[in-house]
Parts: C-alpha cells; sequence; structure tokens
C-alpha cells in the first residue's frame, strides 16, 4: 500500500505531513524522497499505482538530470485529484524549458482543482499557451521566477475557464520576462485574457516584484474593458525572495557545471519551442 511504501522511505516529517494534512513534498535533492519516486518506477507491485487523492504535490529541485524520472511519474503516478501541484526547479541549476514538460502539464491539468505554480522555468509562447490552456479549471495559476515569452499569445477561445486568479511574481523583470523593457509581453497576457472566457471567471490579478509599474497594468486592463479585476501589486526590492517560505529560495548554493550546461542548451532554445 502506499501508506508502507511512505512509512519505507519518507522521513517522520513527511510521513506526518502526509497522514494529517494529506500533503507530499518531494524534494528531487533528497535521497529518500528520490528512494521514493524510484520505487514507483522500478517495482512492479506500484507500476501502475497512481498515487490517491491529496490535497498538496511539490515536485521541487528539478534539474537536467532528474527530468525524466519526474516526466515518468507525472505520466504514470499523478493523482486523480489534487487541490494543490507546485513544479520548481533546482536552485542549483539555471532555468528550465517548461517545453520538455508540456505533454505531462496537459496530461494533469483537469486533474488539479484549486491552484497550481511554477518556478523558475523558461516558458515560450506556445508553452505559455498551452499551460494556461491546460489548467482552465483550476482556481488559482502562478509563475514565480520564470522567463515567459507572451508576445501574440492567444488562449483557448472555446474553452470553459474556471480560473479566477492569474499571479506572476518576480517573472516580469529585466533579467526575466523584462515587462518594463518591452510593454507588449505583458499586454499581450492581457490582451489573451481578454480574447477568451478567462475574460469572465478572473477576478483577480497579482503582480509581485516584476519591476512593472502599477499604473501600467491599470492602463492595459482598463484598455481591454476589465477593469473590474481586482489588482494585487507589490514591487519592493526583495533582496532574498522565498517562494511561500518553502525550500525554493534564492540560494548560494551552485553546481557550476550542471548549470553551464543546462543554460547554454536551454537559453539557445528559449524563444522557439
Amino acid at each position: 500500500t502506499l501508506s508502507t511504501l511512505v512509512e519505507k522511505h519518507l522521513n517522520n516529517n513527511q510521513q506526518t505531513h502526509f497522514k494529517l494534512k494529506k500533503k507530499l513534498d518531494l524534494r528531487m535533492n533528497n535521497i529518500d524522497d528520490m528512494k521514493f519516486i524510484d520505487e514507483f518506477l522500478t517495482n512492479k507491485e506500484y507500476s501502475e499505482y497512481a498515487l490517491p487523492d491529496i490535497n498538496e504535490l511539490w515536485l521541487e529541485g528539478i534539474k537536467p538530470d532528474n527530468k525524466q524520472k519526474i516526466k515518468k511519474f507525472m505520466n504514470n503516478h499523478f493523482p486523480n485529484s489534487v487541490k494543490k501541484f507546485i513544479m520548481g526547479v533546482s536552485p542549483q541549476v539555471d532555468h528550465i524549458r517548461l517545453n520538455s514538460f508540456i505533454g505531462e502539464i496537459e496530461n494533469i491539468g483537469s486533474h488539479v482543482s484549486n491552484s497550481v505554480a511554477f518556478h523558475k522555468f523558461f516558458i515560450s509562447k506556445e508553452s505559455f499557451e498551452k499551460t494556461i490552456n491546460s489548467f482552465s479549471q483550476t482556481k488559482e495559476i502562478e509563475f514565480d521566477e520564470c522567463n515567459i515569452t507572451s508576445v501574440g499569445s492567444q488562449f483557448d477561445n472555446k474553452a470553459n475557464f474556471k480560473t479566477q486568479h492569474l499571479k506572476f511574481s518576480n517573472t516580469g523583470t529585466s533579467k526575466l520576462s523584462g515587462w518594463a523593457d518591452n510593454e507588449e509581453e505583458f499586454s499581450s497576457i492581457v490582451s489573451a485574457i481578454a480574447n477568451s472566457s478567462l475574460k469572465d471567471s478572473l477576478t483577480k490579478f497579482t503582480s509581485i516584484f516584476n519591476q512593472f509599474d502599477l499604473h501600467l497594468i491599470n492602463k492595459y486592463f482598463a484598455k481591454e474593458n476589465m477593469s473590474d479585476v481586482n489588482i494585487i501589486h507589490d514591487d519592493e526590492e526583495s533582496s532574498d525572495y522565498s517562494y511561500e517560505g518553502n525550500s525554493l529560495s534564492n540560494s548560494e548554493e551552485s553546481d557550476e557545471e550542471q548549470a553551464a550546461s543546462e543554460e547554454s542548451s536551454e537559453e539557445s532554445s528559449e524563444k522557439g519551442d
């Protein structure tokens, strides 16, 4: 049973979270957590076993050398129902292309009800569109420290969106998506919302540490006749932003060889996946 597997591989803190909160936080840099995933992938007893319905599932510390395991785990063992799902790239490497997981994201989108968040990914226009469309039934979608190419984006105008909240944090900065340098990167997001049923479901838009002025956000929402959307804005400088207080925080640790390799391969195709 899953309980046996949890007791066998996860530490006491993980077991407590799983039993009391129905939360599973799997960190790829944790030996026990990787054993847990490997057991699912290699043990015939669990080969066709999906995780039970849970409140939260976190997949953290994703690296180029564990991407294939994560993809297989998501394809074969993702819960039928999870309220909150978070994917995060390791602080030891540079951004990873979300396109590497887009097939898996399209498969699991309908399984996530309350919120989904992505941390530290390169996201092309096509991947951005597919991600938003895939989670059209999810109440909240968040992008944290992501580099998104959004110019020309179009969300599925046939989808019946239920999404109420879009959140972007540390994403529009000059080092990443560059909203202030090229306002079209931001205005394209608003236009894509306006040209889909997301316009009818969206009630809140949050911009945190994106180096983008509130008056510009209001201007583009007003231009698309969406002034009724509640805008949450905070652009104060943060020297050490921590992702929801969890382990996905800025870190001085580095793996120079992996980071350099990932940076050259991922960044060169960032705009064309």
